[in-house]
């Protein structure tokens, strides 16, 4: 059976502080995201991840820190440590981004390194690839349900044996066009993640 052995969440106010003050009535962004402490893997090239990439990896490795220093060990065999990552609005930001370029570029703006980042999935594949979770990787982007779906979606992978560590979360980023598709909704906005590991 499957249980939380820890969590981290990320805020405009930091790492496992609360969201703190008036949310300002246009969404509020996370000025510097933290950079990770992810150890024994691949070289980490933060800057070049996305931002949904960069909230969703600095959330859960704090979460696989705080799980290892409290006894929650990891499998021996990577292929049964993996990740469930939830996301309302999915790569939105990096779609915009990638849009704009070529509206403003034409195909000469259209950034090769942007690319990638513009599936919903590549997230929950950078945390695989720079945590070391090699088991089932999954990517729910259903809308606001998506973070309580893709811990439900871990603990029937912990629960069914398909793996034994599950590291399951939330993220979400903002951007201008979802602010404004948003209207009146836009004032309650955050961008923020939060993950467990089961």
């Amino acid at each position: 059976m499957a249980f939380i052995h820890a969590v981290a969440h990320l805020t405009a106010s930091g790492l496992d502080r609360p969201l703190q003050g008036d949310l300002g009535g246009g969404g509020v962004w996370i000025q510097q995201i933290p950079r990770p402490r992810v150890r024994g893997r691949r070289r980490l090239r933060f800057a070049r991840l996305d931002r949904l990439s960069q909230l969703s990896l600095t959330t859960a490795a704090a979460a696989m820190e705080r799980a290892e220093g409290r006894g929650a060990p990891r499998p021996q065999d990577e292929a049964l440590a993996g990740v469930a990552l939830g996301t309302a609005f999915g790569a939105h930001l990096s779609n915009e981004l990638f849009q704009a370029g070529l509206m403003k570029e034409g195909q000469d703006g259209a950034s090769p390194a942007l690319f990638p980042y513009t599936l919903p999935s590549t997230a929950a594949g950078e945390l695989s690839l720079h945590l070391g979770l090699r088991g089932p990787i999954i990517t729910l982007a259903q809308g606001p349900g998506s973070g309580m779906a893709a811990l439900a979606a871990a603990a029937d992978q912990v629960d069914r044996g398909g793996a034994s560590w599950m590291v399951a979360g939330a993220a979400d980023t903002l951007g201008e066009t979802l602010l404004r598709a948003a209207g009146d909704r836009a004032a309650q906005m955050t961008e923020g993640a939060v993950f467990v590991v089961l």
